[in-house]
């Protein structure tokens, strides 16, 4: 196809951009597109086609751009506004997704997928009234859906009598139910029963509820284990105490990290209520990047010393050109992604004034709450069993073990325990850490307005609370498992 079309030459264009896109070749797809556009700014699929081209290469300020063009185009075309949504939703633009999707049930009010979508949407900016009465239309399309009844019971505490939860308990004891809604069902009610305090019942649904799981996404210790061991491998002969590059000012993320559940999102909401930060939620921008700059595949790193300065400059800029594609703030982002702990040493050599937290947690307590837990599919494949959960801390404490030989100083690590039990001395320490100066407004994080994307969404929108500090013990002889496993590995604290 020639360089410069002409208006006859679109639908032929149109035609191979899509064959380019199938083949994934998309930045020669995205030319074309770009010069229909350019041709006929008035025809909405182009847009669309470079919508869903920048989404798949992480561009979502792109992707939103040109999907918003395309529905301006054609406001009622069912699956450019479904991307739109999406695209919204992973740039962080809840109250623009949740007016998209809207309309998209204006046009099919019985599409189930979208209106769960549009209640969670609505939980993560804490309005949880819409959003159950959203999931209660819902469940009267879908009764014997036992997610919606997850994400049900994650909106909001449970009373004894509560009408809803006979009406779980008869959906329970259907012998129709679909597996994978069976699983779903035991972890509502696992929540529930928690909530009233009934906590015999708790742990059997949590087991039942993850073997599923488990099932589904099996977790390879092995795998797990090569990984770190080639991550190690890839930072030998590195001096982490001397930064390679000089300080950007314009640019001083702040990381708060830790394994799921280990108290990053009350860390990151803490700093993130400063008027100097920004809390921008689990982002993948950095991990993204260093995968890019020395992933060789199948869980192998080349080493950051065979990279030159310049690769090393590249590797930084590229991280902020990925977060700011997505998010606006100063020089300060706060970054709680529960990944980039594997990657300590290497975010100070290349960004010195970055500010790095690790959060902990006593294990009991941070490996009950993963447990009780679903995450997105494919992810977190070892949350679903005790063995593999704890297989998982003990990795995550050898590489933390790893980073204070390696990179003294340059992290801060901070228990959950303590700021919950004294967050009045404790929080100003942690936003020290961040490197910034107190501000009253911090301990009121949950005074703000923005989105808040975490299993804990209700727990977010609630001042500083200590019940969920040694719910374990609440489980007598059924927790005695995890211990067990805890002990034999030796992870339990001192003196527990």
């Amino acid at each position: 196809m020639a360089q410069s079309l002409t208006p006859a030459q679109i639908p032929a264009a149109y035609a191979q951009g899509v064959k380019l896109m199938e083949a994934g070749k998309l930045r020669e797809a995205a030319g074309l597109f770009t010069q229909i556009t350019q041709i006929r700014p008035q025809i909405a699929e182009p847009h669309w086609q470079l919508g869903r081209i920048a989404a798949k290469i992480g561009d979502s300020r792109s992707a939103v751009a040109s999907l918003d063009r395309a529905q301006k185009l054609k406001p009622r075309e069912l699956v450019v506004l479904r991307d739109f949504a999406v695209a919204l939703g992973v740039f962080g633009d809840t109250e623009r997704q949740i007016t998209v999707l809207r309309r998209l049930l204006e046009i099919k009010p019985d599409d189930v997928a979208v209106r769960s979508e549009l209640a969670i949407a609505l939980q993560y900016m804490g309005d949880f009234d819409e959003a159950e009465s959203q999931l209660r239309r819902c469940l009267a399309l879908q009764p014997k859906n036992g997610t919606i009844w997850r994400l049900i019971t994650a909106g909001r505490k449970f009373k004894p009598g509560d009408p809803a939860i006979a009406e779980m308990q008869a959906l329970y004891r259907d012998k129709s139910l679909h597996p994978r809604h069976r699983a779903n069902l035991d972890f509502a009610l696992a929540k529930v029963h928690e909530d009233i305090k009934d906590y015999a019942p708790v742990m059997k649904h949590l087991k039942r509820g993850n073997e599923e799981y488990a099932r589904l996404f099996p977790y390879s210790r092995a795998e797990r284990e090569t990984e770190i061991a080639n991550l190690k491998a890839a930072f030998e002969g590195i001096d982490f105490t001397r930064p390679a590059l000089e300080p950007d000012p314009g640019f001083a993320p702040i990381f708060v990290t830790g394994i799921p559940r280990s108290g990053t999102t009350l860390g990151e909401q803490i700093i993130g209520a400063h008027s100097k930060a920004t809390a921008i939620g689990e982002a993948r921008e950095f991990n993204q990047s260093v995968q890019q700059a020395l992933s060789t595949g199948n869980l192998g790193f080349r080493p950051l010393a065979g990279l030159a300065p310049d690769a090393l400059l590249a590797l930084r800029k590229r991280a902020e050109e990925l977060y700011r594609r997505r998010f606006s703030f100063g020089a300060h982002c706060v970054d709680k992604s529960v990944q980039n702990w594997h990657y300590i040493g290497l975010i100070r050599y290349i960004m010195p004034n970055a500010r790095i937290i690790v959060m902990r947690r006593d294990p009991r307590d941070n490996l009950l709450s993963i447990f009780k837990n679903v995450f997105a599919e494919g992810t977190h494949k070892y949350a679903y069993r005790i063995a593999d959960m704890v297989h998982y801390l003990k990795v995550h404490r050898e590489m933390m073990d790893f980073w204070r030989e390696r990179a003294p100083g340059l992290f801060t690590e901070v228990s959950y325990e303590a700021l919950v039990d004294d967050p009045e001395a404790e929080a100003p320490r942690l936003v020290a850490a961040a490197g910034l100066e107190w501000e009253d407004q911090c301990l009121e994080f949950y005074k703000q307005k923005q989105r808040v994307s975490t299993l804990s969404i209700a727990q977010v929108r609630q001042p500083i609370y200590t019940s969920s500090a040694r719910a374990w013990e609440r489980y007598g002889d059924e927790i005695k498992p995890l211990i067990a496993a805890l002990e034999e590995e030796g992870l339990v604290p001192d003196g527990a």
